[in-house]
């Protein structure tokens, strides 16, 4: 299997993807252009009308002229997009904490004097468990650990599965489009070097 197959074994399907969607066409069009200035210094020295230094020329000529800039863009692409996973993952989707909301504040109290009682093994079934309630895990991001008891180990956890019970696919999305990000810029940098290799030049 070459370069290219792999690649597009890699790169599955991008349609229902937010992330991924839009980037079909660069994908496209970046594996066009992926060993394309080799072939057009093999058919220029087949011609044998240009010396080394001219085929080098017309090579990188022919490269600024239908592939530099639309590399660019493309590396341009994955940034904004990279940018927008990272700020996805950077604010996930946790309990909601009103506190112009005077009844549910004195719920979360009440939650917290209940852990503060509860032990580590209540604190892991409160908010480990099968069971849990979001309103637990809202009542101890709210407040410092002395107030509830629950160490900050344990309500990394308490986050950890609140994201995989509620938000797991919002996740797998994520980590498709960081391993679809990955593959788009393998085809960039494949096309970029296939450039520096037969003109003797960077891609920028």
């Amino acid at each position: 299997m070459n370069l290219a197959e792999t690649l597009r074994t890699r790169k599955g399907d991008w349609t229902g993807n937010r992330h991924l969607a839009s980037l079909n066409g660069a994908f496209e069009n970046a594996m066009t252009f992926i060993g394309a200035a080799s072939a057009k210094r093999r058919a220029l020295e087949a011609e044998g009308k240009l010396s080394v230094k001219g085929v080098s020329e017309a090579v990188r000529e022919f490269a600024d002229s239908e592939m530099t800039g639309e590399l660019r863009r493309i590396r341009g692409r994955i940034g904004e997009v990279q940018a927008a996973i990272a700020e996805r993952r950077a604010k996930p989707a946790m309990p909601k904490i009103d506190k112009t909301d005077a009844a549910a504040a004195v719920l979360r109290s009440e939650a917290r004097a209940f852990l503060r009682a509860a032990g580590v093994a209540g604190h892991a079934k409160a908010l480990l468990g099968d069971t849990a309630d979001p309103l637990m895990l809202a009542a101890v991001m709210e407040a410092p650990e002395a107030l509830s008891g629950v160490t900050g180990q344990m309500r990394e956890q308490a986050i950890t599965r609140h994201l995989e019970a509620h938000h797991a696919a919002d996740l797998r999305e994520i980590a498709a489009a960081e391993a679809g990000l990955a593959v788009l810029r393998a085809a960039v940098t494949a096309a970029e070097a296939d450039i520096r290799e037969s003109t003797g030049s960077v891609a920028a």
